[in-house]
């Protein structure tokens, strides 16, 4: 009898897991750039590489810290500093230069606080340069290939976030007409670069 009541206990905790945990993890993933995120690996990689440390973009005078950042559970965006010095990265995500879209963003500007640090983003053109320094004191280097604007309902999330494929870093800011019931701009500018020893392939295929 106690052995049956030993199993019983055992698969109502093994359900538990397997069934209430993805389910609070899932919650976990859903801050605020503007940027639904809709990829669910919240586990970071097991070998991860250095995570980014600092973005340096001459050509529109960026020159920022970055910092690690998840989502905003209040309405499942990526979320942003809460100042416009700094860039946040996605820390669920893959890191500059590694396989997938390695995702930047930061305001383009904030009430009380003045322009944002990617208020310039929108002229960043094909072939222009990034840096993005890394912990531990190395970089790499990434070169623009195409900047667009998507409506806030017409991202292209799986392109965005992108957990896998070549190497591409994407860097975000919201952009487009301020809608005023919402409290948020109705779109968002996307710049995609790829390593600068990369061929030069467009990346919206």
């Amino acid at each position: 009898m106690w052995r049956r009541s030993l199993w019983w206990v055992f698969g109502v905790s093994l359900t538990i897991l397997l069934v209430v945990v993805p389910l609070v993890v899932a919650r976990l993933r859903t801050d605020s750039s503007g940027i639904p995120v809709s990829r669910g690996d919240l586990i970071p990689p097991a070998d991860p590489k250095s995570p980014p440390v600092s973005l340096t973009i001459d050509a529109i005078g960026v020159d920022a810290a970055v910092v690690p950042t998840g989502v905003d559970s209040r309405n499942g965006q990526m979320a942003v500093p809460g100042n416009v010095r700094d860039v946040a990265c996605d820390k669920f995500g893959p890191v500059p230069g590694e396989a997938g879209s390695a995702v930047l963003a930061a305001h383009v500007d904030l009430a009380g606080s003045g322009l944002g640090v990617f208020f310039r983003l929108r002229e960043l053109e094909p072939g222009d340069l990034i840096e993005v320094g890394l912990e531990g004191g190395d970089s790499q280097r990434f070169r623009v290939q195409a900047r667009t604007s998507y409506h806030k309902d017409e991202l292209p999330l799986d392109l965005i976030f992108a957990g896998e494929g070549r190497p591409v870093l994407t860097l975000v800011t919201c952009g487009g007409g301020f809608n005023a019931s919402q409290g948020r701009c109705d779109s968002n500018v996307v710049v995609f670069a790829v390593p600068a020893t990369a061929p030069a392939v467009p990346p919206l295929q």
